[in-house]
């Protein structure tokens, strides 16, 4: 959603507010098709905003971030180490082929 936000008074008065996704994507200029990550402007706005479906760049490394840190390699092999598997599989290896109902 587009949030407006107070940001100063200029010298001269005029307020600017800023507009920004709460959602950190970018926002786009209806009257010019022009994408920003904030746009700031005097009060009242001749222009409108909409949404976009492009997440900003900081939100998408941010969140890489976070995977890269909850999932790393130790996290990744101690949970193959705990699974069971109960379903029927076959392990191939160098032409050897077992099924895993004539292993047990």
């Amino acid at each position: 959603m587009i949030k407006e936000e107070y940001v100063l008074t200029r010298a001269d008065g005029v307020e600017i507010y800023k507009h920004y996704s709460d959602e950190e994507k970018y926002i786009i200029q209806v009257e010019t098709g022009i994408k920003y990550e904030i746009a700031e402007d005097p009060h009242p706005c001749k222009y409108t905003y909409i949404e976009s479906d492009e997440y900003l760049p900081n939100y998408i490394e941010r969140l890489n971030a976070e995977v890269d840190e909850k999932y790393t390699d130790e996290v990744i092999e101690q949970a193959v180490l705990n699974t069971n598997v109960t379903k029927p599989y076959t392990v191939i290896n160098n032409d050897l082929e077992l099924d895993s109902n004539e292993v047990n």
